[in-house]
């Protein structure tokens, strides 16, 4: 065989181009390609399906010595499993199976995970792993576990035993999950660690203080330090009593959900992005207005947001106290959900993205829009779309005095659902994609006869025949209709009455 081809099939960027599977296939062409290829290292890792037999998997194991595979042993009965032939595996996961205590023969696995296996005890055998997995594995010790120094991602949930991780020095990411924050108390010493997620667990803050990324869920501090400084790039604290944040100051994200008890945020005005959702106490964020990203859901205390005007992101999902948002005009990306008291939104025509929904006080849209995204659910006294003509994505859902779309014609995304009065969709022939949803008024669907994609849910339409070239088309129970014989084979079809389409998909 030419020498130039057999440089071609081993390397890399061949196998990454033509996929590993196809890669494979490519091998059984002939004697010379398969001895080629097996001495390839491809980067990518190829992931057996779990049907695939044991001695499957062991006999692809044997011929491609230098393949990095992933296999899954979640449905192979116990006196079946038998470790040793996966050992050359670069990955395993095994679920439920209890016939074993140790895992010695896998001591060349780079990453293992173990879940709901009763029978483990020792996983001191996985010497070479360099990422693991525990879940729900009750006898696994912390002694067991302390003699993998080399493991740098470690993710634990619910095994009761584990919450010594000291000793795994060259961690650099850590997840621990345990059920009960007042009766696991976890310990770490990993100068290394990038990424740390705790949740219903107590910890001490001293240990993950240098940690980049921090994920703390239900967790309690093993004690309240009097004066602390954060070195974190992002800090979540989710569902906590968080009182104090200044020593938050200097990090650009920072994420405390839940944080009911929490009150005043003026220490956070240097962050890049604030999420305050939950944190029902707050009142005053004014000292929030130079951060890019603002998230406000359920601060419901929130009255005035006339200093965010210069925010990115605004979410006041919720804020059903605010009454003004005139402010806003210069924002990117504006939620509204929820803000009940709102009676007008004049002033947000520049608004990239405006999301309303339930803003029942809501006559009018703002005149001459150049907003690119615009979603309206459940504005029940808008009837006028006029304004949005020449917006490129619109999103309207239950509007149930509209009758007219034609503002909507030079969209290209058009998604409509729960609109009784609306029957005549003409407007939306050159539209690129149409969805249209329980709107019980439509009847005729032929002027979508040039939609690129098109999906009608409970729509009753009569006839399927204009609808025979559009490329990617779905129905989702339009019972009745006729003419489906006519529908592409491409249709993907969930009911519509007749004998052959019932209940199936194509």
């Amino acid at each position: 065989m030419n020498t130039s081809i057999l440089s071609i099939l081993w390397h890399d960027e061949f196998s990454a181009a033509l996929g590993l599977a196809s890669w494979l296939r490519l091998s059984q062409l002939s004697r010379g390609f398969r001895s080629a290829m097996q001495s390839a290292t491809p980067a990518d890792v190829l992931v057996l399906p779990p049907q695939t037999t044991l001695s499957t998997v062991a006999s692809l194991q044997h011929s491609w010595p230098l393949l990095r595979m992933s296999f899954e042993a979640s449905a192979i009965h116990n006196h079946t499993l038998d470790l040793q032939t996966l050992s050359h595996l670069h990955a395993l996961s095994i679920s439920r199976c209890h016939a074993f205590d140790n895992v010695h023969a896998l001591n060349q696995l780079h990453s293992v995970t173990l879940d709901s296996c009763d029978g483990v005890v020792d996983i001191s055998g996985l010497a070479a792993a360099r990422s693991l997995t525990l879940r729900i594995c009750p006898h696994i010790t912390n002694e067991s576990l302390s003699t993998l120094t080399q493991i740098q991602s470690l993710t634990v949930y619910r095994c009761l035993q584990l919450a010594d991780f000291t000793h795994l020095t060259a961690l650099r990411q850590l997840s621990v999950e345990a059920t009960n924050q007042h009766t696991t108390a976890v310990q770490v010493c990993a100068p290394h660690l990038e990424f740390v997620r705790l949740v219903l667990v107590t910890y001490n803050p001293a240990h993950i203080a240098h940690v980049p990324t921090v994920e703390l869920v239900h967790s309690l501090e093993l004690q309240v330090a009097t004066s602390r400084k954060a070195f974190h790039s992002s800090y979540a604290c989710h569902h906590s009593r968080l009182t104090d944040v200044t020593w938050l100051a200097n990090v650009p994200h920072v994420d405390v959900t839940g944080s009911w008890c929490l009150q005043h945020v003026s220490s956070l005005r240097h962050a890049t992005s604030v999420n305050l959702t939950g944190c029902s106490a707050v009142a005053d964020v004014s000292a929030l207005a130079n951060v890019t990203c603002v998230d406000l859901t359920h601060c419901f205390r929130v009255t005035d947001v006339s200093a965010l005007g210069r925010v990115r992101h605004v979410n006041l999902t919720g804020c059903w106290n605010v009454r003004d948002v005139s402010a806003l005009g210069n924002v990117h990306t504006l939620n509204l959900t929820g803000v009940g008291k709102l009676m007008s939104i004049d002033g947000l025509e520049n608004v990239h993205t405006l999301i309303l929904s339930g803003n029942r006080f809501i006559t009018s849209l703002p005149r001459h829009c150049t907003t690119q995204y615009m979603s309206i659910s459940d504005c029940i006294q808008i009837n006028d779309l006029t304004p949005l003509h020449g917006v490129p994505t619109v999103h309207l859902d239950g509007l149930r005095q509209v009758r007219s779309v034609a503002a909507l014609a030079k969209a290209t995304n058009v998604d409509i659902s729960n609109c009784p009065l609306l029957s005549d969709i003409s407007p939306l022939a050159t539209v690129s994609k149409v969805r249209l949803a329980n709107c019980r008024g439509v009847v005729d669907v032929s002027p979508l006869s040039h939609v690129m994609r098109l999906t009608l849910e409970r729509i009753p339409f009569q006839s399927a025949a204009a609808l025979s070239q559009i490329k990617h088309l779905t129905i989702e129970r339009c019972w009745g209709f006729q003419r489906c014989d006519l529908l592409p084979r491409t249709t993907k079809l969930n009911g519509c009455g007749c004998a052959d389409h019932l209940f199936t998909q194509s």
